[in-house]
């Protein structure tokens, strides 16, 4: 989608309590797309619109741009069926953000000429619809469509819908040729571990005539693909399907021996720098790493207390804390007798991660965690017959 697009999009005009008026605030407020899969979080009004307030012109747009229940934008939806023209766009867009509505936004969008990368936009946008869009876009010959139809994840496709892909894609065709670039050769291993999926109790692999000719080429030219770890993860996939999996009796024994002849060397060592690569943490994980790292170092400073550390960790929905959590006694004892979990909620706060993680160990050394942790897994009998005092759990919510 372009600046321009972006800013019509923006620019709309609905109606201040109509459902598109509230996708549109959405829009500026997460403008590189949805924040969580459902995504519908404004409550409607208890009845339904009035109709006379509403004077459509049997278009439908009328009904989107200015109706407050579901039943009333999709009623517009269905009006427009036949009449969408390019200036309808921007309006399809914002209501397509609303995942009751994607689908049938997406539909009217794809009978309006020149409108194939708004499609691209309303799916990487919205809640729900991208293998449908990705399914209306599949004949489109544009250069930049095809490619973003080609990278379509394997997780948010079935497999019938990636050898189809693979089909009109002539995937095989360019596979077998002189050049293969590491993008296409990412793109036709994500769509034959698609087609090799079982999640809907249906492979596709065995039905795709082409399958055995590409995993040949596939495996072959992996060597001379740049190691990354996303290409480690890849070569696993589907490593794991011709050697075990439903390809398996596609191309037999060979298998095991093409992908032994890979560098193993080249991925080892982005594995291991991967590892080494902290710079997506923030701070409360960073915190969490380091007293973790800390006690496995030095087991006697839980061990002391007779309790061992159970987990060590910030949650992505509470960024501002570290949650760790031990055991008493440390060892596991007989079925019989009593054992509980402990749990620290440590804020971080805008602290340097490193002083958190410093002043939490220290305090080990010279205080049983027992006494100033919540108690947050195991009965209260438990607790008492190990002499503790049960308290319900005030900070640490799950």
């Amino acid at each position: 989608m372009s600046s321009a697009d972006e800013r019509n999009a923006l620019d709309f005009a609905p109606a201040p309590d109509s459902l598109i008026a509230q996708a549109q605030r959405l829009l500026r407020e997460y403008p590189d797309g949805p924040p969580r899969p459902s995504w519908h979080p404004f409550p409607e009004p208890p009845g339904p619109d009035d109709p006379e307030s509403l004077q459509d012109d049997g278009s439908g747009r009328t009904l989107i741009q200015q109706g407050t229940t579901r039943q009333t934008v999709l009623r517009g939806l269905e009006l427009l069926e036949g009449k969408a023209v390019p200036s309808d766009v921007p309006m399809l867009k914002l209501i397509g953000l609303l995942g009751f509505a994607s689908v049938q936004a997406a539909g009217l969008l794809r009978t309006i000429p020149g409108a194939a990368h708004d499609l691209i936009w309303l799916a990487e946008h919205a809640p729900f619809g991208r293998s449908r869009i990705v399914e209306h876009l599949l004949s489109n010959t544009d250069a930049v469509v095809r490619d973003w139809v080609l990278s379509t994840p394997h997780h948010l496709m079935q497999g019938e819908l990636a050898r189809k892909i693979a089909e009109r894609c002539q995937i095989s065709r360019k596979l077998a040729g002189l050049a293969v670039e590491p993008r296409l050769w990412d793109q036709a291993g994500n769509l034959l571990v698609a087609m090799a999926s079982t999640r809907t109790y249906r492979c596709e692999i065995r039905r795709y005539e082409q399958a055995t000719a590409d995993y040949w080429h596939w495996i072959t030219l992996a060597a001379r693909m740049p190691a990354s770890l996303d290409r480690a993860a890849l070569l696993t996939m589907v490593g794991q399907d011709v050697t075990t999996g439903p390809a398996a009796p596609i191309i037999e024994d060979d298998a095991t021996r093409m992908l032994a002849a890979i560098n193993a060397v080249q991925y080892d060592r982005e594995v291991a720098r991967a590892e080494q690569d902290h710079g997506w943490e923030w701070p409360a994980r960073t915190a969490a790493r380091l007293i973790h790292a800390r006690i496995r170092a030095e087991p006697s400073l839980f061990g002391q207390w007779d309790c061992r550390l159970s987990g060590c960790t910030s949650w992505p929905s509470d960024v501002d804390s570290v949650r760790l959590s031990f055991m008493y006694p440390a060892e596991r004892p007989p079925f019989e007798d009593p054992r509980v979990r402990f749990g620290f909620v440590i804020g971080v706060d805008g602290r340097d991660p490193q002083a958190v993680a410093q002043e939490f160990v220290a305090s080990l050394g010279s205080q049983d965690p027992k006494l100033s942790a919540e108690i947050i897994g195991g009965r209260r009998d438990e607790a008492e017959r190990l002499g503790l005092r049960y308290r319900k759990p005030s900070r640490w919510m799950y």
